[in-house]
C-alpha cells in the first residue's frame, strides 16, 4: 500500500510503501520517478562475555567495558607476577605461553558456537592467519620469558612502550602518519623507561641486561603482530571472531613445537604435576 508524502519543498512528493517502510529495498517514486531509498543504518551491537549490551545506554556500555578491562588486566598482572615470584623455581615461560594460547583457542571456539557461526569458516586466507600467529607466538613467548630475568614492574614499564614500536611499524609498512604531540609523548615514555631501568638496576634483586634485550625484542614482534592483525581485519575483511579463532590455534601449535624442541615440555609437565595450582593460575590468567 502506497501513501503520498510531501516534504518541505513544494515540488517534492514521495510515495512510501507502508508495509516496507523507509528501510525497505523496494523502488519508490520520487516526483513520479523510480528511485531506491537507502536502508537506514543499523546500530552496532556490543557484547561482553557473550552477553548482549545493547539493552544498556552507550554510557553504561562504555562503563561496563572499561570496568571489565581494568578487572581482567589487574587479575592477569597478579597471576603473572605470582607465577614467577611466588611459585618455587618456576622457569617455564614458553609452557605458560602454550597453555594460555590453548585456552584462547578454546574460548574462541566456544564464542563461535555461542554465536552459531560456522567454526571453520574464514574470509582471509590461511597464510595471513599464519603470519599473524608467528608474530603473536614470538611476542607472547618472549614476554613471558622476560619475567625469568626481570621483576614485574620493570617488565610492565617496557611493555607499556608497545605503542611506540606499533607507531614505527605502521609508519614504515603502511605509511600512517601521527601528530607531533603523539611523537612527543612517545619520546617522553622512552626517556622515563630508561630512568626507571637505571634505578631498578641498583635496587632490584632480579635484574638482567639479557632480560631487557628479551623484552625489547618482544616489543618488535608486538609491533609486527599488531600491524599484521590490523591489516588482516581491515584489508582481508576477517572478523574478530575469525581472527581470534585461527591465529590463536595456529600460535598454540607453534608454541607447542617450541617447547618440544627446546626440551621444556616434559620438565614443565612434571613441575605442574608437583604444583597443580599452577594450572589454576594459568587458566585464570587466560
Amino acid at each position: 500500500m502506497l501513501r503520498r508524502e510531501m516534504l518541505n519543498s513544494p515540488i517534492t512528493i514521495i510515495e512510501i510503501d507502508e508495509e516496507k517502510g523507509l528501510g525497505g529495498h523496494e523502488l519508490k517514486k520520487i516526483n513520479g520517478k523510480e528511485s531506491p531509498i537507502p536502508e537506514l543504518p543499523k546500530q552496532e551491537k556490543y557484547s561482553f562475555l557473550c552477553f548482549d549490551l545493547s539493552i544498556l545506554s552507550p554510557m553504561n556500555q562504555a562503563g561496563v567495558l572499561i570496568a571489565g578491562v581494568l578487572v581482567f588486566f589487574m587479575t592477569c598482572s597478579f597471576v603473572e607476577e605470582y607465577a614467577f615470584a611466588v611459585l618455587p623455581k618456576f622457569q617455564y615461560g614458553w609452557f605458560m605461553t602454550f597453555f594460555e594460547l590453548l585456552c584462547f583457542g578454546g574460548f574462541s571456539c566456544i564464542e563461535r558456537i555461542w554465536r552459531r557461526d560456522p567454526i571453520f569458516s574464514h574470509r582471509a586466507p590461511f597464510r595471513q592467519h599464519w603470519s599473524v600467529a608467528i608474530f603473536m607466538t614470538a611476542s607472547r613467548g618472549l614476554t613471558n620469558v622476560s619475567l625469568q630475568y626481570l621483576n614485574y614492574p620493570t617488565q610492565v614499564i617496557f611493555k607499556s612502550m608497545k605503542f611506540i614500536t606499533v607507531m614505527i611499524g605502521s609508519v614504515a609498512f603502511y605509511g600512517k602518519r601521527y601528530e607531533k604531540l603523539e611523537y612527543a609523548a612517545a619520546s617522553m615514555l622512552v626517556f622515563s623507561a630508561i630512568l626507571f631501568s637505571l634505578g631498578d638496576a641498583d635496587v632490584s634483586p632480579k635484574y638482567s641486561s639479557f632480560g631487557l634485550v628479551v623484552v625489547l625484542l618482544s616489543l618488535v614482534f608486538d609491533s609486527l603482530h599488531s600491524n599484521s592483525q590490523d591489516h588482516l581485519v581491515r584489508e582481508a575483511k576477517a572478523s574478530m571472531e575469525e581472527t581470534m579463532m585461527f591465529t590463536n590455534w595456529f600460535a598454540c601449535m607453534l608454541s607447542l613445537l617450541v617447547i618440544i624442541f627446546n626440551g621444556e615440555l616434559m620438565p614443565s609437565l612434571e613441575y605442574c604435576s608437583t604444583y597443580p595450582i599452577a594450572y589454576i593460575f594459568f587458566e585464570i590468567r587466560a
